[in-house]
Parts: C-alpha cells; structure tokens; sequence
C-alpha cells in the first residue's frame, strides 16, 4: 500500500454561487486538517445556508469520499453581494477517483479531471554570496518539470530552509525553468538549501537543491534616541535608547546586556535605555554596538552647541532660607 495522497481544494467562492479555484495541489503529509463551516456558521458569515462539500468521484460517478470545506470571509471593502469568501478542503484521492468536484446542494461549482502525478525536479544553478554585487546575492534555480494539465491553475512555490526549524516562502509564481529568489535579507547558516513544490493544477510533486552554507545576518540594530542630526545644547542630560532585532531567529531576544553604547569609539554605557549627563559642544558619533557572536552595530551623528544662557548646572549656590 503506497503513501496517502490528500487534494488540496482551494480557491474564491461568492455569493452568487461562483466558485474559482487558486492555487490547487496535493500532499502526502496534511498538518492541520482545515474545519468544515457549518450551515449555521455560513449563514452568520453571510455566505448562503448550504455547506460547501469537495468531493472525489469514480468513472461510474460514485462519490469516494466527500469533506466540507472549511469558508471564511475575505477582508476585503465590498460591500453586499459583492463580497468574496475563501473556501479550502483536503479530500483523500482514491485510488479509483477520475474527478474532483465543488458542490452546494445539487448544484455543482466547479469540477476537473485528476491527471497523472506531475514531476518536478530542481537544481541551484547558482548559490548566493553575500556582497556588493546584484549578481552574486541573488540565488537561480533551474527547474526542470513534467507539462502542465492546467496553465492557468499551474504554479511553484519556493520555500527556502536554514537551520533546524528556520522556513520561509520566497516565491509563489507560474512554473518557468528558472526561477531567480534575490537573498539580501535571507538568514543564514551551514546546511541551507530551497525546497520546491510544484503543482500541475491539481496535483503537486516536491524536490530539494543540494545544502549549502550562505553567511548568517547580523543583528539589525537602530538607535532611537538621539535622532540622526540632532542639535543637542552642551549640560543638558541626553537620553540613549535603541534596540536589536536578530534576523536569523525573528521570535528570539536579543540579551539587552549585549547592547554597548560608545561616544566618539570610547564605552560609555550599556542596555537599551540610559542616559548621560553632558556632552562636549561640537560634533560627535553616537554608535549602539550588539556584541555577540556576530556583531552589528549603528550610529547616528549629534551636534552639541554651546547654551546660549547659562544651565542648570551653572546657576551660582543659594540658600532660600537664608534670603527671609
């Protein structure tokens, strides 16, 4: 008995009882099962009484299986009958099913023929470098795939993988024999590579490029206070505040201790929010630094001026009680 393979149904569903299919494909592994809207809940969102069923049927027209599919409103601005609902369903694929079909009721929506399992393979014709060059830090795939059984309903999609858990979609497009994902804002690491699916229509096939190891990110630092170009007056307190942010693990902190604020190349503090007491009058570069394992860093320039009136910290002794 081979792997299960799971229809993937999907597509614009309106009030008018016109359904559109995007984006259909198959899967051996499904890992949420999507919930069927019920007749009740259809009503409340406004999309008809009537359950919206996918189902596989056989040569002689039985129906194999049969899911309801999961709709759900689109956030768009229409209003009334003019509103778009988004409809999705797995349904198994028999091993006797010749056709696939979106029914309410009695009324059928949309059907297609099955076609045969597609093929798709993938070769990283050229690995990504970080650097100055447009060239080098754009990474090419040559995809290689067997004729689509529907043009308009044909796609690839490109998620790229970088360490243990990292994955990201980077491209959702028509199938072509090359496909160019730039990398700039990529993370990195050893072992990354791209995964390709791509779906005939109705059916999907995946492969894999080879690994390759593609310099990590730094850490993204910005400094908030001061702005760039701030005018400061010289004895007056100023306050540092800023942050990092971690490229290659977007849901990880970054140790806020990690965090070193200089003044001209000199230490003057550390963590994401303090102060200083006075800066000389002039110009000077205010840097926040993110010291680990990889560093970053940015710095912004402040003019300091002399007070044109005396500070708080220049104003003579006196005792109030002394003056009564």
């Amino acid at each position: 008995m081979g792997v299960p393979e799971y229809l993937l149904i999907r597509g614009r569903l309106d009030r008018a009882g016109g359904f559109a299919p995007r984006r259909c494909t198959s899967t051996t592994h499904v890992r949420a099962w999507p919930r069927g809207t019920s007749a009740e809940e259809l009503d409340r969102l406004g999309a008809g009484p009537d359950p919206v069923l996918v189902e596989v049927v056989g040569d002689d027209g039985e129906v194999l299986q049969r899911e309801i599919a999961e709709v759900r409103a689109e956030a768009v601005c229409e209003p009334g009958d003019a509103r778009t609902f988004r409809a999705r369903a797995y349904v198994g694929l028999h091993e006797r099913a010749s056709e696939v079909r979106v029914r309410r009721d009695d009324r059928v929506l949309w059907e297609a023929w099955i076609p045969g399992a597609p093929t798709v393979d993938v070769q990283l014709e050229r690995v990504p470098r970080r650097g100055t060059a447009r060239s080098t830090r754009t990474a090419v795939l040559a995809l290689t795939y067997s004729p689509p059984a529907d043009e308009e309903l044909a796609h690839v999609t490109v998620v790229y993988r970088w360490g243990e858990r990292g994955f990201r979609t980077v491209h959702v497009g028509p199938p072509q024999s090359t496909v160019e994902i730039p990398a700039d804002g990529l993370p990195g690491g050893p072992a990354c590579r791209f995964l390709v699916t791509y779906s005939n229509g109705l059916r999907g096939a995946s492969a894999a490029t080879d690994t390759f190891d593609w310099e990590p990110l730094a850490p993204q630092v910005t400094v908030i206070r001061p702005a760039p170009g701030e005018h400061v007056v010289a004895g007056v307190p100023v306050v540092l505040e800023g942050f990092a942010e971690d490229p290659q693990h977007p849901a990880a902190a970054l140790e806020p201790r990690r965090l070193v604020w200089m003044i001209d190349d000199h230490v003057v503090a550390t963590g994401p929010v303090t102060s200083l007491d006075e800066l000389a009058a002039g110009h000077h570069d205010v840097t926040l630094v993110y010291r680990g394992e990889i560093e970053g860093e940015a710095s912004v320039p402040v003019w300091v001026r002399k007070p044109e009136v005396p500070t708080a910290d220049q104003w003579p002794d006196w005792d109030p009680i002394a003056l009564h």
